[in-house]
């Protein structure tokens, strides 16, 4: 309730800012000159606007570091600002960054790209849309659309750099085509649903105990322990081949199952929700997908860690797409490293 009174508070102030910004953009209209402002909500959508706008935009992210958690940010008056300067705004969309969402809402012309919109996803859909690996290109066309509208002039601009970034990520889904035909039909354990796009996209297999286990770890619960009986047994059989660990995420349940899959020696890839500080988003995706593909011809795997104060899981109420991440830094007054003209594509290692 605190949280939401906050946001209603910001909100209010955004309004306000608006108006303000509102006069000043009228006075200003005729500044040419002056770059397009693009405002993001986590940094890969950041990264392909700066690909795609170069120089001719203003390129900013709300959250910039790998230990702020999207799902329940609690925006400032100076993020509330950056939204209401902006002309276009990028969002992941699906719950996963409502927050950004509801202030890009007061802001009536600013043009929005929303990626879980872009995907067709449904209320309750996996929200992770990043590892699917279409939506970083759809997300790529549209903007370009939208600059294009605004700015028609450097029309050549804008899509010469989208076709280079796509080139760029299209490096992504041929490591994912060539992972498949060693991957499909293998049953993997999640600890969380972060990384199911990929597995849907090389073909892996998740059993329904695991769906369940994923969802509960998600939701801050355990499964029953029938499910966690038959998964514990899909270990010991080896029916499961891989262990995807989000080191973001846990709980006894999973350290537990964790151990268990060590004791029998089955591999372990560990993968993040946020991308890494200091990497690109193109970079952490295929670090991952490159580690996968040593598990996949008979590496040994990673070491499962968990990042310090990894959550114990999060409460996902997708109606009201209601979050609670205790693995992730929730000081969110304290980001200053959203500045993002020096925005650097990061993650937590």
């Amino acid at each position: 309730m605190n949280k939401l009174i906050k946001l209603f508070s910001i909100v209010a102030a955004f309004s306000l800012i608006l108006v303000g910004c509102a006069n000043k953009t009228n006075s200003n209209s005729s500044n040419s000159g002056e770059k397009t402002k693009i405002v993001t909500s986590v940094n890969f959508y950041a990264e392909i606007a700066k690909n795609i706008a170069g120089d001719k935009a203003e390129v900013s992210s709300i959250i910039s570091s790998a230990s702020v958690d999207p799902h329940d940010f609690e925006p400032t008056a100076q993020d509330a600002k950056k939204v209401a300067d902006a002309k276009i705004a990028i969002l992941n969309g699906g719950g996963y960054d409502s927050w950004f969402e509801k202030l890009t809402d007061n802001n009536k012309d600013i043009k929005k790209v929303d990626g879980a919109k872009l995907l067709g996803l449904k209320d309750g859909d996996n929200e992770h849309i990043w590892y699917n690996p279409e939506v970083m290109a759809k997300v790529a066309d549209e903007l370009t659309k939208i600059l294009v509208d605004k700015d028609s002039k450097n029309k050549d601009f804008y899509e010469k750099n989208r076709d280079t970034y796509k080139k760029e990520l299209s490096k992504i889904t041929d490591k994912i085509n060539s992972l498949k035909e060693k991957a499909n039909g293998k049953y993997v354990l999640t600890t969380e649903p972060v990384f199911d796009y990929s597995v849907n996209s090389l073909g892996l297999k998740v059993s329904d105990e695991v769906k369940k286990l994923a969802k509960a770890t998600e939701e801050g619960n355990d499964p029953s322990p029938k499910d966690l009986k038959a998964i514990q047994e899909q270990i010991k059989s080896k029916k499961i081949s891989l262990i995807i660990n989000n080191t973001q995420t846990t709980n006894k349940t999973v350290e537990g199952l964790i151990n268990l899959a060590e004791e029998n020696n089955i591999p372990i890839l560990n993968v993040t929700e946020t991308q890494p500080d200091g990497k690109t988003y193109i970079k952490w995706m295929l670090d991952q997908y490159n580690k996968l593909e040593e598990i996949l011809n008979g590496g040994k795997g990673e070491k499962a860690y968990h990042v310090e104060g990894a959550e114990e899981g999060h409460s996902h109420n997708h109606e009201g797409h209601s979050h609670s991440h205790e693995g992730h830094n929730h000081d969110h007054h304290d980001h200053n490293d959203h500045d993002d003209d020096d925005h650097k594509d990061e993650k937590k290692n």
